[in-house]
């Protein structure tokens, strides 16, 4: 399928942006549970751009807050979701 319009293939980038960007939290939190500040600078985002996508990960479940620590930590729906999205990268590479 070719786009040919540039509205909607600006469009389709910045959705790969974006859950590439969902997917690099994740993948940091997989690795180890950690704080929003020490989770932004793994990242490579600013403080204002974790806090946001972090909203969208903490209501579509795909991250929890620790009871009493402020880490948050990847859910197996989180997991789920980035084995998927790693699979996806596999279509998209061969």
């Amino acid at each position: 399928m070719k786009i040919t319009t540039k509205g909607t293939l600006r469009l389709a980038q910045i959705r790969r942006a974006y859950f590439d960007i969902v997917a690099n939290l994740l993948e940091v939190l997989s690795q180890e549970p950690c704080a929003k500040t020490k989770l932004a600078s793994k990242a490579n985002l600013d403080t204002r751009a974790t806090h946001r996508y972090l909203n969208l990960i903490v209501r579509s479940k795909l991250v929890a807050a620790d009871d009493g620590t402020s880490l948050l930590r990847i859910t197996a729906k989180g997991k789920d979701f980035l084995d998927e999205y790693r699979r996806l990268l596999m279509y998209l590479e061969a």
